[in-house]
C-alpha cells in the first residue's frame, strides 16, 4: 500500500472512529455521565488523530490536480447549529487532545495565557474548533466543502507586501485547509461577536457577507490611503526590536545559545534563499498565545545587498503544526510541496519564493517569513465607522473567496445559518472560558 493510500485510508478510519464515539452511544440520552465517557473516547480518537495529522502531512501526492474537484457538497438548506447538536463537553481534556503536538508544559503555558478573554480563548485553538464540528452530521450543514482559511477571524486580516504588490487579505495560513465553508465562515463570525461584546455590527458586517457572495461587486475595499508605507513599516519593525546591529534581547527575545543556535545558523548557511542573507544575529522568539502559542520560534536580523542599497529586516522562523483544518472533516488536504505555493496564489493571487517559505530545522518543519512584510490594521473594540469599513472589508475578501462553495444556497437562509450558528459557537466557547477560569 502507498503511503497516500495508507494515510487516506487512516483518516477514513480516524474520522470514522470519532463520529462513532461521538454519535454511537447517544440513545437519546443527553446525561452528563454518558457525555463524560465519551468525551474521554474522543479525546483518545483526537489525540491519535493528531499523530495521523503530523505522520501524513508530509505526504506530496494530491488526491486532485484540480483543486474544486472531488469536493464535498453539504445542503442547500439547513437548520442552523444548536447547542443540543453537540453530545461531547468543549472542555480542556478535549482541547488538550486536539493539541498533541505540545508537551504539558508548553500546553499549560498556552491555556494559562489564553484565558485573558474570550476571544483570545477561541483564537488560540482552531484544530479543537474544528474537531469539536466533526459532531455535526451532515444534514446540517450548508454549502460546499472548500479550500478554508482555517482560523478565520478579525485579527487575521491584514496588509501584505507581496513580491512588491500591496494587498489586503487574510494572512496566517498555518491552519487553512480543506473543510466545509460554512464552518469557516461561522468561525469568523463567531469570533466576531466575542470580539465585539455581540453589538449590532456583527449583524452589519455579517449582511456585507452575504451582499458580496451573491453579487461579487458589492465588495467594499479599503482607501488607498489606509494601505502602510512598507519602507516605513521596515524602519519601525527595526527600531522596534533591535539595537544597532543585535536583537533587543528582553520579553519574548531571549538569548540563543548552544545546539539550537549552531541548528539554525546552519540552515540559514544551507538553504538556497536563507543563504542570499547575511545574519548579523538571531535569538529566540517565545509566544504562549493565539493559534501557534507554544510552537518553537527563531529571529534572524539579516541583511543583504550592499552600500545605499543595502536591506535590513527580520526573518521569523516558525514551527509548524498539522493544520487546524484537517482535525476536521475533509475529503482532501494540501499536499506538504505544494501547500504554501497554492495557499499564497489563491488567497493572495501571487506567490513571493522569497517569503513565506518551509524549511526543515531541529527535526520539524519551520515558516519562514519576512516580519516586515505584514500589517494588522487595529481595530476599535468600541466599534466606530472605521472599524466597520475595515470588518466590511475583511467580510469582502472572506465572500469573494467562498462564493463558489454557497451557489446552491439561497441568500436568506445564508444569512439565517450564519447568524444563529455563530451565536451557538460564541457561547459554547465563551462557556468554556468561563468554566476554564
Amino acid at each position: 500500500m502507498t503511503r497516500f493510500r495508507a494515510c487516506a485510508v487512516a483518516g477514513v478510519r480516524y474520522q470514522h472512529a470519532v463520529r462513532s464515539a461521538t454519535f454511537g452511544t447517544r440513545g437519546g440520552s443527553r446525561g452528563r455521565g454518558v457525555r463524560g465517557v465519551r468525551s474521554v473516547v474522543v479525546a483518545a480518537v483526537l489525540a491519535a488523530g493528531a499523530s495521523l495529522g503530523l505522520a501524513c502531512s508530509a505526504d506530496e501526492t494530491p488526491m486532485s490536480d484540480d483543486l474544486e474537484s472531488d469536493l464535498t457538497s453539504f445542503r442547500s438548506s439547513a437548520d442552523p447549529l444548536e447547542d443540543r447538536d453537540f453530545a461531547d463537553d468543549l472542555d480542556r481534556r478535549f482541547i488538550r487532545a486536539a493539541s498533541a503536538n505540545l508537551d504539558e508544559a508548553a500546553f499549560s503555558k498556552k491555556w494559562d495565557a489564553s484565558l485573558e478573554s474570550s476571544v483570545l480563548f477561541m483564537r488560540a485553538y482552531p484544530a479543537a474548533y474544528h474537531a469539536d464540528l466533526l459532531q455535526i452530521p451532515t444534514k446540517r450543514i450548508l454549502g460546499a466543502e472548500g479550500l478554508c482559511f482555517g482560523d478565520a477571524h478579525p485579527d487575521n486580516f491584514g496588509f501584505l507586501n507581496v513580491g512588491g504588490a500591496t494587498v489586503f487579505s487574510f494572512n496566517d495560513l498555518d491552519d487553512a485547509g480543506y473543510c466545509p465553508i460554512a464552518f469557516d465562515a461561522a468561525r469568523y463570525f463567531a469570533v466576531l461577536r466575542l470580539y465585539f461584546d455581540e453589538k449590532d455590527l456583527s449583524a452589519e458586517v455579517l449582511e456585507q457577507y452575504v451582499d458580496t457572495v451573491k453579487d461579487p461587486l458589492r465588495a467594499v475595499w479599503l482607501t488607498s490611503s489606509a494601505a502602510p508605507d512598507w519602507a516605513a513599516v521596515r524602519a519601525s519593525v527595526l527600531a522596534d526590536w533591535t539595537r544597532g546591529d543585535s536583537l533587543a534581547l528582553g520579553g519574548e527575545l531571549s538569548a540563543l545559545e548552544g545546539p539550537e543556535r549552531e541548528a539554525v545558523l546552519r540552515v540559514a548557511g544551507a538553504d538556497p534563499t536563507l543563504s542570499t542573507y547575511r545574519v548579523l544575529d538571531l535569538a529566540a522568539f517565545a509566544r504562549n498565545a493565539g493559534g501557534s502559542g507554544g510552537l518553537r520560534r527563531y529571529w534572524l536580523l539579516v541583511e543583504k545587498g550592499s552600500g545605499a542599497a543595502t536591506r535590513r529586516t527580520i526573518l521569523e522562523l516558525k514551527e509548524t503544526a498539522t493544520p487546524g483544518a484537517a482535525f476536521g472533516r475533509h475529503s482532501k488536504q494540501l499536499p506538504i510541496a505544494s501547500r504554501l505555493t497554492t495557499l499564497k496564489s489563491t488567497f493572495w493571487g501571487g506567490s513571493p519564493n522569497d517569503d513565506y517559505f518551509h524549511v526543515s530545522l531541529l527535526g520539524g518543519r519551520f515558516l519562514v517569513r519576512d516580519r516586515a512584510t505584514k500589517k494588522s490594521v487595529k481595530l476599535d473594540p468600541k466599534g466606530g465607522k472605521a472599524t466597520i469599513d475595515v470588518l466590511r472589508a475583511q467580510a469582502s475578501v472572506m465572500a469573494r473567496h467562498q462564493s463558489k462553495y454557497w451557489r446552491s444556497v439561497k441568500k436568506d437562509d445564508l444569512r439565517a445559518w450564519l447568524h444563529a450558528s455563530s451565536k451557538t459557537l460564541a457561547h459554547r466557547w465563551r462557556d468554556t472560558y468561563e468554566a476554564a477560569r
